[in-house]
């Protein structure tokens, strides 16, 4: 039987991923209240104060609970300024670093909306079903049947 020697530094990189992977509930509070006021600035139209704050907390708290929600509101901070193109993108974010969120029905939603607006109906289409076919009862799916009866 061989044993394996593991290095000091191998020990630490161990310990410091486990403290990462902790860290979203060790610092619960202040990663909460930041997602709060950070959606709060995009519910009162402080849009690019939102992108910034919403980009702080996903660069400090990438694995918490929130982060798929912020990336969503960080789309919908765009989303409400008309800005189609970035919002496409940050809400195909979400879908594809979260795609076990609770925010993906919402997101794949905005993502065909947001095609709509840029005049892409095929595309905006496809994803809308797709919303209605993946996510039936829910609110996204009753939102995307409604907008495709919708000429």
């Amino acid at each position: 039987v061989r044993t394996v020697r593991v290095s000091r530094a191998a020990r630490t990189a161990v310990r410091s991923n486990v403290r990462d992977r902790r860290e979203p509930t060790e610092r619960g509070d202040d990663a909460a209240g930041a997602y709060r006021a950070a959606v709060e600035q995009v519910r009162s139209g402080a849009y690019a104060d939102a992108a910034t704050s919403l980009r702080e907390f996903l660069a400090r708290y990438p694995r918490h609970d929130y982060a798929d929600n912020a990336q969503y509101w960080l789309g919908e901070a765009f989303y409400a300024q008309q800005d189609y193109t970035h919002a496409l993108a940050e809400f195909r974010t979400v879908i594809e670093t979260y795609p076990r969120g609770n925010k993906v029905p919402d997101a794949l939603l905005k993502v065909g909306f947001c095609y709509q607006s840029l005049g892409q109906a095929e595309k905006a289409k496809a994803v809308l079903e797709q919303v209605v076919t993946l996510y039936p009862k829910t609110e996204p799916a009753a939102l995307a049947a409604k907008r495709l009866e919708t000429p």
